[in-house]
């Protein structure tokens, strides 16, 4: 009796655990489901809060839209010429056509009064007010309220390709101002966009990334602005490479590098400023410039690396800083240049009747105009090494070879007569 009664009583606990835990797991499975709907119905697109969210949202937008045409009204009455289209204001710069010289603002000022935090994400372009964001909702809320979104492609701070760059272009000028929430102009930005003669970059803007202009056939003109020594750091490399139509660019001091072959068949460029604190100029930088006349290089410049003025025909004068001390045996690659202006203080180089010369004068980099009479080239005795790529003199058509160079080596300019010395 006592074995019967003791397996009786376990086989019970066992039955009554057995279904504590099915009900267990069945209330853990419906408090799940109902958890599901509350958050569904509190935070799913037609839920509570996300209806009260879009409710604040959509308050705050309206009165941004309330104060931005309030500011239009009040610019209409101060000045009946003040034209809405120009109007462009971003998180430090506010512009329009009748602004005056003193003033300053931003689109804080415009939409003075509100949220920071909410002002942020606005920005007016050409007279239209914009909501930058990625958040859907918000997007879609911000449309819904009558508001433009996103007029133009940035990924994390870089400006990329896509035809909504053209929205940027002011039609009449072909000119673009990058906007200021732009940190760095993406690769082949602008390679494809037809019309722009004319770009802006603001000193939000840190870089131009590789290839960001190639090939660009009507830009004519590059403006880089700095304020108080914050704007552009880098320009990459082929940035403006073969921009047929560019003739003037002018780079601040901010600028610490500049990328190979930049400016390489910019037949049109005439007028360049370089930074003041390069340390070198980098290979084929004006390659093929065939229009350049004049360039000044920064007194910081210790390198000019190679090819740099190679097929550069109507260069006419360039000058030598003092910090100069390495020039590559190919810089000036058939370069016709007239005249070259000697730094005093420059002890790396000689420059003497039209030649420059390494000091102990056994190197010839450059022939220039200056070294012809009549129409013959004498180079000086002692000269060894002549430039790899050959040398290159407009006028003349005969060449004398001194006794220190034992035979050549080297291709010249074609069509010249070569004399030696020796002979």
């Amino acid at each position: 009796m006592y074995t019967h009664t003791h397996t009786h009583t376990c086989n019970f606990i066992e039955n009554k655990t057995g279904i504590t835990l099915v009900a267990l797991v069945v209330t853990i499975i419906v408090l799940l489901i109902l958890a599901g709907i509350t958050i569904s119905l509190l935070f799913g697109d037609n839920g509570a809060i996300t209806r009260a969210q879009e409710s604040a949202f959509k308050t705050e937008i309206a009165k941004v839209n309330e104060k931005f045409n309030m500011y239009l009204n009040t610019k209409k009455m101060e000045n009946l010429e003040f034209q809405k289209g120009t109007l462009n204001a971003g998180e430090t710069s506010l512009l329009y056509n009748t602004k005056p010289e003193t003033e300053q603002g931003s689109i804080y000022t415009v939409l003075a009064g509100l949220k920071k935090d909410i002002v942020k994400d606005f920005e007016i372009i050409k007279g239209e007010l914009f909501y930058f964001n990625q958040n859907e909702r918000q997007m879609k809320w911000a449309e819904e309220m009558g508001m433009k979104v996103n007029p133009y492609e940035i990924i994390n701070g870089v400006l990329i390709s896509s035809d909504k760059n053209l929205f940027l272009m002011d039609e009449d000028t072909g000119t673009i101002t990058v906007p200021e929430r732009v940190k760095s102009v993406g690769e082949g930005t602008f390679t494809n966009l037809p019309g722009m003669r004319r770009i802006i970059i603001p000193p939000t803007c840190k870089e131009i990334q590789r290839n960001a202009f190639y090939g660009n056939t009507t830009l004519e003109e590059v403006i880089i602005l700095s304020e108080n020594n914050i704007g552009l750091e880098r320009i990459g490399d082929y940035a403006f490479n073969h921009c047929t139509s560019l003739k003037s660019i002018q780079m601040p001091d901010t600028i610490k590098e500049l990328g190979e072959s930049i400016f390489n068949e910019c037949t049109s460029l005439i007028d360049v400023k370089l930074p003041s604190k390069l340390d070198y100029i980098p290979n084929r930088t004006f390659r093929q410039c065939t229009s350049l006349v004049k360039l000044n290089i920064p007194e910081s410049v210790k390198i000019l690396h190679s090819q740099i003025f190679q097929g550069d025909w109507n260069l006419q004068e360039i000058n030598i800083p003092k910090n100069l001390d390495t020039v590559k045996e190919d810089t000036f690659g058939l370069t016709t240049i007239k005249k070259i202006v000697m730094s005093t203080e420059n002890q790396n180089f000689i420059y003497e009747n039209g030649f420059l010369m390494s000091t102990n004068k056994e190197d010839l980099y450059l022939i220039t105009e200056e070294a012809i009479q009549g129409n013959t080239v004498s180079i000086p005795d002692g000269i060894i090494n002549l430039p790899y790529q050959g040398l290159s003199f407009s006028t003349a058509n005969k060449l004398v070879i001194p006794k220190s160079i034992s035979g050549l080596n080297r291709e010249f300019h074609s069509k010249r007569t070569v004399t030696n010395r020796n002979r």
